[in-house]
């Protein structure tokens, strides 16, 4: 009977060291593309200061054309936006839409980056 508030203890212990932090992406030859790229980094840093970008702006990775590619997306609900694709060195590949890169092109979609304060989705 002693052991079962020892045990409850233990797992009490393995639930709170838990971390549910999204592992870092590993691509584009980092291991952490959003401190690893500087472009991207400092896109990041730029979201962080604009009150547009706390709560609309949103960074998402997929696979087009066998690379590695970004995309700069926002969910305003006012906006009429368009999405630019980046590669992994930050070169401009085009545009998310019917004149540019298909959506349907890019697999494996991934949000990589949002800020704490955005609207986007729901909170986690």
């Amino acid at each position: 009977m002693k052991k079962a508030p020892l045990l409850f203890l233990f797992f009490l212990i393995i639930l709170a060291s838990c971390s549910e932090d999204p592992q870092p992406l590993q691509a584009c030859n980092t291991d952490n593309v959003l401190v690893d790229l500087p472009w991207l980094a400092e896109l990041v840093t730029e979201l962080n200061k604009s009150d547009f970008g706390r709560k609309y702006s949103y960074i998402s990775t997929g696979i087009y054309l066998g690379q590695t590619i970004f995309s700069l997306q926002n969910c305003c609900p006012f906006c009429n936006s368009v999405t630019p694709i980046y590669d992994c060195s930050g070169n401009n590949l085009g545009f998310l839409g019917s004149q540019g890169i298909e959506s349907d092109e890019i697999t494996n979609w991934k949000v990589i980056w949002k800020s704490t304060e955005s609207t986007c989705f729901p909170k986690d």
